[in-house]
């Protein structure tokens, strides 16, 4: 058995770089709040992280871990945010938050 920072690992020895999966709204990005649930904004000027995230995502990195944002966008496929305005909200992600890479669905 092998141990890697505290997770027990059966059989060999993992290879390759850990990686950390961060949600992007909620998370890292600050959600609109409608009717007392989260949601994802949907005007670039509207879109602003957490004021910790930068820190966090650097901490995570410090570690040697690859930090990705995965995010699921339904309001692209339903027509109320074009998939352009999503891009250019991962592009401010990236330029306010170190990360490695940003996913959307």
């Amino acid at each position: 058995m092998v141990t890697n920072g505290g997770a027990r690992l059966v059989g060999r020895k993992p290879t390759g770089r850990a990686a950390v999966f961060f949600d992007r709204d909620g998370v890292l990005a600050i959600p609109e709040i409608r009717d007392g649930k989260s949601f994802a904004v949907r005007r670039l000027e509207d879109f602003a992280v957490y004021a910790d995230a930068q820190e966090s995502v650097r901490r995570v990195k410090a570690l040697g871990a690859i930090a990705v944002v995965v995010t699921n966008q339904p309001d692209v496929g339903n027509g109320l945010v074009g998939r352009a305005i999503v891009e250019d909200m991962h592009q401010r992600l990236r330029l306010m938050v170190p990360v490695d890479a940003v996913y959307a669905c």
